[in-house]
């Protein structure tokens, strides 16, 4: 068993749960800013308010919200599906892991960008409501994902890793061979030469052995 690879699964077990955290703080955001809305400006008001082009904004966050939390599962269950096959010791799922791993980091920088400059629009309800908080633990958790990411692609990788999946690779092929229903293949058994002109079968003379 190969610790590296256990890592990597252990690894990829911990993104669904990151990703579930991420959902829940930036879904506790939006209602918090929501609800201190309604109470700040009554519920009259309110309604006048989500109706305004100015609201569109917080709306499309609600249905970014759902999206980033689609994706985040997505790619959670592709980490754990092939976070298997790579503690099984199967080089391909490595491969294809690879490039989800480099599809995951370039979204989730993203996500972090948008969170940093979040931070700072948050900074302007303050008055209604503080959620800078709340935003700086949104940039922490993606940090951890980008981190939980980008190990497994380093430990998957390593020369101990790899004599893994070799010697893996070596067994499997070994066990199919036998399983074959033409069993370990052998030798080719050449067939034997002709005699030469004059000379008896199975290299006898020709008067068969007694002598004349």
């Amino acid at each position: 068993m190969s610790i590296l690879l256990l890592s990597v699964l252990i690894l990829a077990i911990l993104m669904p749960i990151l990703r579930v955290i991420e959902y829940g703080v930036m879904a506790s955001m939006v209602s918090s800013l929501m609800e201190a809305l309604r109470q700040s400006l009554g519920e009259s008001a309110y309604q006048q308010f989500i109706a305004k082009p100015e609201f569109y904004e917080l709306r499309d966050m609600q249905v970014g919200l759902v999206g980033r939390f689609v994706f985040g599962i997505f790619f959670s269950v592709i980490y754990i599906f092939f976070g298997i096959f790579i503690f099984l010791g199967y080089n391909w799922a490595r491969i294809v892991l690879t490039v989800f791993t480099v599809l995951n980091t370039l979204l989730v920088m993203l996500f972090l960008m948008d969170s940093i400059v979040g931070y700072n629009e948050f900074a302007n309800f303050t008055d209604l409501v503080d959620l800078r908080g709340q935003a700086f633990g949104l940039v922490i958790i993606y940090i951890a994902i980008l981190v939980v990411g980008l190990l497994p692609l380093i430990l998957m990788w390593l020369p101990p890793a790899n004599r893994y999946v070799r010697q893996r690779t070596s067994v499997r092929r070994a066990r199919n061979q036998a399983n074959s229903p033409y069993g370990m293949p052998q030798p080719y058994a050449y067939p034997a030469p002709a005699p030469h002109p004059g000379q008896a079968p199975g290299n006898q003379p020709p008067s068969g052995g007694q002598q004349l």
